[in-house]
Formats: C-alpha cells, sequence, structure tokens
C-alpha cells in the first residue's frame, strides 16, 4: 500500500493521508487539541491518522509539508494582537526594511523555517529522505483539481486567500491530470487580507470571523453599501494590463491598511460597512473570473482558498452566464491544505490519484463511545435506532 502523508504546521493546523490513490483520512489538531484554529504542527493529528491506519512513519512514502514558509507556532489568539501590530511600525518591521535586500531576508528566514519545520517532523520518527515542501497555493490548486475533478476534460482552477508563500491567488488550467499555472497575484494586492482587515476594524477575530460579517451584510442599506464597495474599490482592482491579476491603488500592503480603514470608515455604521464589503468582494471576484474564462476558453471552475469559503461571492460565481459548472472545495481554508500536499507529491511519484468520494474522513466512532461521551449529562437519553 502507498502512504503520502500531507501536513500543514500554520494556522488550521491540519494532516491527511492518501492511501493508494485515495484521501482516507483527515484531522485538524483543533479537534484534539481542543484549542480552535490551532497554529503550529500537527502532531496529534498526525498520530492518530497513522493509529487508524495501523501504519508507522516508516510506512510512509512521503511526507508533504505544505507552505515553504509558515510562521513560527503562536497562540491563535495571538493573531488579533498580530493584527493590533500592524496599526504600528515594530521592531521587526524596522529591521526588515533596514535590510539591504528585502527578498535576500525572506529567502532566508524560509529556508530557516524549513529546516525547523523538517526537524519538527523528523522527531515524530519520519526520515528526513521522506520530507517533501510544495508551495501554498499549488497546494490549494491541487486540493481543488485532484479532489473534485470529474473528468480528463479542462477545468479553470482558481484559488483566493489572504495569502501564502508570497502569493494571494492563482490561476491554472488542470487537464489530463496535471495543472499548468497560469497568472498568479502577490500577496501585498490580497482581496482576503481586506475582509481580514476590515475583520479585525470592527472587532471581531480575524481569520476566524469573516462569515459573520458576510452574514451580516444584508442588513445594510443598499444606499450606504455601495458607496463602501466604491471606498473598497479604490483600494483593489483587476490589472488593466493584465486583469488575471489584482493590483492595489494603495502604498501599503494591504495587510497593513488598519489605519486607512480607521481614517476612511470612521463614523460609517457596521452594517453598512460589511455590506459594502461584501458588494465589493462579489463585484471583484464576478469580473475576475470573468477575465480568466475569457482568457482561457475553459468555462468549468474549481476552486479553493479561504476567500473561497465566501458562500455568497460562490453564488454569484455559479450564476455567470459565462461558467459552465462551478465547485469550491468543502472547507476549502488551510485546513485542506494537506490534501494538495498529498496529491503533489503523489502525483510526482507517478501515483494514481481519485477525486474525493466523500467528505467523512474522521474516526468512526462506536456506539460505545457515544453513549460514554454522554454519560455525564443525564438528561441526555441515547434511543435505539429503529
Amino acid at each position: 500500500m502507498s502512504i503520502f502523508l500531507g501536513l500543514f504546521d500554520g494556522h488550521n493546523g491540519s494532516a491527511a493521508v492518501l492511501c493508494d490513490g485515495r484521501i482516507e483520512k483527515a484531522f485538524q489538531e483543533e479537534r484534539l487539541s481542543r484549542i480552535k484554529n490551532h497554529f503550529g504542527p500537527p502532531v496529534q493529528a498526525t498520530e492518530e491518522i497513522l493509529s487508524l491506519l495501523g501504519a508507522s512513519p516508516a510506512d510512509v512514502n512521503k511526507v508533504c509539508l505544505v507552505s515553504r514558509y509558515v510562521p513560527a507556532p503562536r497562540d491563535p489568539r495571538s493573531i488579533k494582537d498580530l493584527f493590533d501590530d500592524r496599526y504600528k511600525s515594530g521592531v521587526r518591521q524596522r529591521l526588515v526594511r533596514t535590510c539591504a535586500n528585502i527578498d535576500l531576508y525572506r529567502k532566508m528566514r524560509t529556508r530557516q523555517r524549513m529546516q525547523q519545520r523538517r526537524e519538527v517532523v523528523v522527531e515524530w520518527g519520519f526520515n528526513p529522505e521522506q520530507i517533501e515542501f510544495c508551495d501554498h497555493h499549488n497546494a490549494h490548486a491541487a486540493s481543488a483539481y485532484y479532489g473534485l475533478r470529474k473528468d480528463s476534460q479542462p477545468y479553470l482552477v482558481l484559488t483566493l486567500d489572504g495569502g501564502g508563500d508570497g502569493l494571494s491567488g492563482s490561476v491554472w488550467i488542470g487537464k489530463t491530470g496535471a495543472l499548468t499555472p497560469v497568472a498568479t497575484i502577490p500577496q501585498a494586492d490580497s482581496l482576503g487580507e481586506i475582509y481580514a482587515a476590515t475583520t479585525h476594524y470592527l472587532g471581531f477575530m480575524p481569520l476566524e470571523h469573516e462569515y459573520k460579517l458576510m452574514g451580516m451584510a444584508p442588513y445594510g442599506a443598499d444606499k450606504y453599501a455601495q458607496d463602501v464597495a466604491r471606498l473598497y474599490a479604490s483600494y483593489l482592482d483587476l490589472d488593466e494590463r493584465d486583469p488575471l491579476r489584482f493590483v492595489r491603488s494603495v502604498p501599503e500592503q494591504l495587510s497593513r491598511i488598519g489605519p486607512r480603514l480607521q481614517h476612511d470608515l470612521r463614523r460609517v455604521r457596521f452594517d453598512n460597512i460589511c455590506a459594502g464589503l461584501q458588494v465589493f468582494t462579489e463585484n471583484l471576484i464576478q469580473r475576475w473570473v470573468q477575465a480568466c474564462i475569457e482568457k482561457t476558453g475553459v468555462s468549468r471552475v474549481l476552486a479553493a482558498g479561504g476567500v473561497f469559503m465566501n458562500v455568497k461571492a460562490n453564488k454569484v460565481i455559479g450564476e455567470l452566464d459565462c461558467v459552465e459548472y462551478f465547485e469550491a472545495l468543502p472547507s476549502c481554508g488551510d485546513e485542506t491544505l494537506p490534501f494538495g500536499g498529498c496529491y503533489v507529491t503523489s502525483e510526482a511519484a507517478g501515483e494514481e490519484t481519485q477525486p474525493l468520494s466523500h467528505c467523512y474522513l474522521g474516526n468512526d466512532l462506536a456506539r460505545e463511545e457515544c453513549q460514554a461521551a454522554l454519560a455525564p449529562l443525564d438528561q441526555v437519553v441515547v434511543e435505539e435506532p429503529e
């Protein structure tokens, strides 16, 4: 039996395993650590997966760590502190700006973190030669294409998120079992970062509560929502020279747009902000999808990345006349990056992969386990099935 293990050790740490070409098990670390949005190596998830398979590290063909750069593990609650820090220039930011070559610094830091992360996995019993890395958006694209494709005909594969490995989006063509890159969107021009920064500005937890803004959007007045949408459009739009890319119209990276929001949205009601942000998001995404289809001639669309967790935007995409077919990977945020890691490494090894047949990828609970878990709750009665 061939076994490929995919790991993501950043925000929403998780693990997945592909056996003989099919994803068999997947776990988010938060389910076992009981820490919401667990940030760090999925050690318990990996142990649980191997235990369920009855396998050891030596049985695994390849381990794929998704994303070449992932920050050091942190308390998920510190994400808000991280966004707070973006309102001021911290020591680390000043240090980076003083480097003669920022790209050189980033490459150096990436190499350091890759080695540190590799050493962590080796401590779990894996051989260093088993461990590989794949790019963040390559994994998102692979999770959508290999996980959702129904045939060998062309698919337009799109990714959008806050950012990973320097990108916030990408465009691919998936055909006859292979993915070909078409275009990329830099992380500095991130639609996902605008949504996250607004989530933080409104007092919610960024990278977690964006869905609350989406849910609040229908309660805003259309008149004011359009004004807010135009404001956001002045920050980010399609690149006129290449509409498969986004380009920002403000000098700062969109991850550091908080102070601008404080100024530009002062005294604008929260519901109208949510409504305007959603209108802007839907407008930008649908124009981008149309441009991608026009450029590639492929109208069957598959998608992954955290921005596609926005079901209202997905509905707009699916209703476009130019879209023949649309599907987003279930739970397509970073928690499913290990799916893509499994697919990337197994395809590179010449293995034939199969799409997802279902999403019931956790452990099976016996009836006795359920009864034991409910026993402390005296009011709960477990009835026998008819």
